[in-house]
């Protein structure tokens, strides 16, 4: 069986989920254009994976991430389907917006 690292996550206390996948990237964030929410998702070729609802954090909410070797990460609570043309247009609509902030050429 594959090891996969990963992050387990505890938010107030919950019971941990485990954040991970096979040829994918994850990612963590809260804030910023997500607005107070707390997101773990990820993207593999052919999917887009999230563990997380949308949730609106509070100041003082305790959030423990830890980072981990994995067999089995928690299943997933949405899988949307996505094709190589919406990755290249997201990808387009990324490049543009960094181009436009002056933060590449």
């Amino acid at each position: 069986m594959n090891h996969m690292i990963g992050a387990e996550i505890t938010l107030e206390g919950r019971s941990p989920v485990t954040v991970a996948a096979d040829n994918a990237y994850i990612f963590i964030f809260c804030g910023g254009k997500a607005g107070d929410d707390l997101t773990a998702g990820g993207s593999n070729p052919t999917e887009f994976l999230s563990w997380f609802d949308f949730r609106k954090l509070h100041v003082g909410d305790k959030i423990k991430i830890r980072i981990v070797e994995t067999e089995q990460a928690s299943p997933p609570l949405q899988t949307k389907p996505q094709s190589r043309e919406q990755i290249k247009q997201r990808y387009e609509e990324l490049r543009a917006e960094l181009k436009a902030k002056g933060l590449i050429k």
